[in-house]
């Protein structure tokens, strides 16, 4: 298990309760403030637990310059060019 993966245990109640960490409570104003934006969730498993992964789009990211730039990353990936 790398360092990462322990932080999030620790962090998000594997180990205790939950409610008592800093970043569960910021985690929970998050989820109130934006609970009505779209969302996607996602579930991914390290090491045979289960994590789920809730994104809400709020609308602060410029979507038009993300792809672009996703995109001239992908080119750059798949002719085995360095970005300068």
């Amino acid at each position: 298990m790398t360092h990462a993966e322990r932080q999030v245990r620790y962090r998000y109640g594997q180990h205790g309760n939950p409610s008592r960490y800093p970043a569960t409570k910021s985690l929970n104003n998050l989820k109130e403030r934006f609970k009505d934006a779209p969302m996607s969730q996602n579930t991914y498993e390290i090491d045979g637990i289960r994590y789920v992964v809730v994104s809400h789009y709020t609308g602060k990211k410029d979507i038009d310059k993300v792809i672009s730039d996703l995109a001239e990353q992908r080119a750059y990936t798949e002719f085995g060019l360095s970005r300068s």
